[in-house]
C-alpha cells in the first residue's frame, strides 16, 4: 500500500502502522458493518450461492408464526421481496388462508371481539384445515361451500364458517392479493335458520336423554343440565367450578349480556348428580372436552337419544323457556332465570328476587320431566 501523506506517497508495507520513510501514522479503516433491518421487517441472510428472506411474527415472545423464502440471486431481491412481505403481511398474489388468518388477529376488529366470539372463530378455523395453506384466489368456490356445508353443529356453526372466511377475505383484498371481485363468500349458502316454535325438546325427547344418560351417553347428561338450567353451550363451557354450590342448589355465571352475566342459576334437584358427576370430570367449564369435541359429539348423540335430527344444543336453552311458560311462571321471573335483559326500569327493582322463587320456579317448571328419571 501506499502511505497516506500526499506529499510522500510511497510504497510501504501492508502491515505498516507507521510510514517508515516520513513516519505519518496509517489509518486503519474498519470493515463495513452489515447493514440492520429495523424490527418487524424480517432479516436476510446467504445460504450457499444464493439468498434467503425470513419473516417472523412472535406473540408474548412466543413464536407463532415463520415464513423462509430462499433463492434470491442478490441480497437486493430478498430485501425487496421482504419490504413488499411485511408492508402487506403477504407477497403480491401469494397470500395464503394462514396469512389472512395471522393478519386478522393483528386487526382492531379482532382485538374489539368477545373471549367467546373469538373461540367460535377459533373453531370455525379449524374446520378448515383442508384449505389453510392454500392461496386465497386459488381456492374453488365450490371447496369453501362443501367445507361449511361439512361441518358439524348447527345452523350457527356453519354460520361462524362463511362470517370468518369472509373476514378472511376481507383482509386478502385490503393487502392486495385478492381483487375484490375474486370474494365470493358471501355467496356461500347456510342450512335454514332453525324453527324457534320447534327449537325446544319434547317431553319425549327429554325422556329420551334421560335414558341415554343411564345408558352411559355422557353427553345426554349435559344435554339434561343445559335442559334443566337453560344455560347456553358457550355458558356451560366457561363456567368456574368453584361458582356451583351444590348444597345451595345454585351456579353464579352466565355470558352475552349484562343481564346473563354472573346470574343465579338454579339447579333443579334432579340434575343435581349430573352436575356433581360433570365436577369430577370437567376440563373446559363444566364440560370435559372443548367446543369443538362437544359439537362433533352431538349430532350423533341426538339420534341415540331419538330427539329430532335438526335439534342442537341451544334448543336445550329453549326448552327450560317453553316449560317455564307452560308452568305459569311470571315473565320477569322467567328473564331473570334466562339472563334476558329487563328494560323496564319499575323492574329493575325485582332483580333483587329471592333466590328461592327462582329454584321453586325452575322444580315446577322441570317437574314434567322427572316423570321418567326413576324408571
Amino acid at each position: 500500500m501506499k502511505c497516506q501523506r500526499t506529499a510522500c506517497g510511497r510504497d510501504i508495507p501492508e502491515d505498516a502502522l507507521f510510514c517508515p520513510y516520513c513516519g505519518k501514522k496509517q489509518q486503519r479503516t474498519a470493515a463495513p458493518k452489515p447493514r440492520k433491518r429495523a424490527n418487524g421487517k424480517g432479516s436476510v441472510y446467504r445460504r450457499g450461492k444464493s439468498w434467503c428472506a425470513q419473516s417472523r411474527i412472535y406473540r408474548g415472545g412466543v413464536l407463532v408464526f415463520e415464513r423462509i423464502k430462499g433463492g434470491f440471486p442478490t441480497r437486493a431481491a430478498a430485501e425487496e421481496y421482504l419490504d413488499r412481505y411485511t408492508r402487506t403481511g403477504v407477497a403480491p398474489r401469494s397470500m395464503r388462508l394462514i396469512d389472512c388468518w395471522m393478519a386478522l388477529q393483528e386487526t382492531k376488529k379482532w382485538q374489539a371481539l368477545s373471549k367467546d366470539k373469538r373461540s367460535h372463530y377459533g373453531t370455525a378455523w379449524r374446520r378448515l384445515e383442508q384449505v389453510q395453506m392454500q392461496v386465497v384466489g386459488q381456492i374453488p368456490f365450490k371447496v369453501l361451500q362443501e367445507l361449511t356445508d361439512a361441518a358439524p353443529g348447527d345452523y350457527y356453526a356453519h354460520r361462524d364458517i362463511k362470517t370468518l372466511l369472509g373476514k378472511l377475505y376481507e383482509v386478502a383484498v385490503t393487502s392486495e392479493a385478492l381483487d375484490m371481485a375474486q370474494d365470493k363468500t358471501a355467496l356461500i349458502e347456510l342450512p335454514p335458520v332453525p324453527d324457534s316454535e320447534r327449537d325446544a325438546y319434547t317431553v319425549d325427547e327429554v325422556h329420551g336423554m334421560w335414558r341415554a344418560y343411564r345408558a352411559g351417553d355422557d353427553l345426554a347428561r349435559y344435554a339434561l343440565i343445559l335442559c334443566y338450567t337453560g344455560m347456553r353451550p358457550g355458558e356451560l363451557m366457561q363456567l368456574n367450578l368453584t361458582n356451583i354450590d351444590l348444597q345451595q342448589q345454585r351456579i353464579v355465571g352466565g355470558i352475552k349480556t349484562a343481564a346473563g352475566k354472573n346470574r343465579e342459576i338454579p339447579i333443579a334437584t334432579a340434575i343435581v348428580p349430573l352436575v356433581a358427576e360433570a365436577m369430577q370430570v370437567a376440563t373446559h367449564g363444566l364440560a370435559d372436552g372443548c367446543r369443538e369435541h362437544f359439537y362433533d359429539r352431538w349430532c350423533p348423540s341426538v339420534e341415540r337419544w331419538g330427539g329430532r335430527p335438526h335439534m342442537t344444543a341451544h334448543s336445550c336453552r329453549h326448552t327450560l323457556a317453553t316449560a317455564m311458560e307452560a308452568a305459569g311462571v311470571p315473565v320477569l321471573l322467567q328473564k331473570l332465570i334466562l339472563g334476558h335483559a329487563v328494560k323496564d326500569i319499575t323492574q329493575h327493582y325485582s332483580r333483587h328476587q329471592p333466590f328461592e322463587d327462582k329454584l321453586a320456579a325452575v322444580e315446577r317448571a322441570t317437574a314434567i320431566f322427572n316423570e321418567d328419571v326413576g324408571s
